[in-house]
């Protein structure tokens, strides 16, 4: 709550703190970026092999990319917690990475937000058109972003439905773009209150 007649030192004390706050958001954003760029060129898993962990150059060797750019991202991962660092300048992975961001079986697997965050879908079309409301569906979404979506809803699915494989497409059980992932279809079983999951999702976040 804002102070009536807040002091000098109060006023320049909030600024700080704001100041933090957006910085903070800028900071997620660039480790978004890297956890994309893992995804796209499977830096993380080559990580994960070396246990002991992997220098900047051997990575790049080993991933066919160029070394300076390399030695950059492992730098921006590691200010992004994404990696630690150890002796001889080596990387390896930060505790719980390789669950969160590695195990597509794992409850608590997240590797698909940051696809979901990046893709056009997102916020380039809500900012096009924040003028016009055109609301996008799911059959104007590429196969790109709706395999994101299902990779982010996979380990939900997973949790709520153990008893189901979970080998239904996300496009069988939505909007005709079959094979672009999986999980989504187990959700369209009625839980024991007689709520369905897919109907629910899809009225309520089916549409911008």
């Amino acid at each position: 709550m804002t102070q009536p007649n807040p002091s000098a030192e109060e006023v320049q004390k909030g600024i700080q703190q704001q100041a933090g706050k957006l910085l903070s958001q800028v900071t997620g954003y660039i480790g978004v970026r890297n956890m994309d760029m893992r995804i796209r060129f499977g830096l993380l898993e080559e990580i994960s092999k070396h246990p002991q962990g992997i220098t900047a150059e051997t990575l790049a060797a080993n991933t066919g990319m160029d070394p300076f750019y390399i030695g950059v991202w492992c730098r921006s991962a590691y200010a992004s917690e994404l990696l630690e660092q150890g002796d001889n300048q080596r990387y390896k992975l930060a505790p719980y990475v390789d669950k969160l961001l590695l195990d597509r079986d794992f409850a608590g697997y997240i590797d698909g937000l940051p696809a979901i965050m990046l893709q056009p879908e997102f916020f380039d079309r809500f900012a096009e058109n924040l003028s016009s409301g055109e609301r996008l569906w799911w059959d104007q979404c590429s196969p790109t972003f709706l395999q994101a979506v299902s990779n982010t809803g996979k380990a939900f699915y997973t949790a709520s439905f153990p008893e189901v494989s979970g080998t239904q497409s996300f496009g069988a059980a939505s909007s005709g773009h079959p094979g672009t992932g999986t999980g989504l279809r187990d959700g369209s079983r009625a839980d024991a209150s007689g709520r369905n999951f897919s109907q629910e999702f899809f009225r309520e976040g089916g549409r911008r």
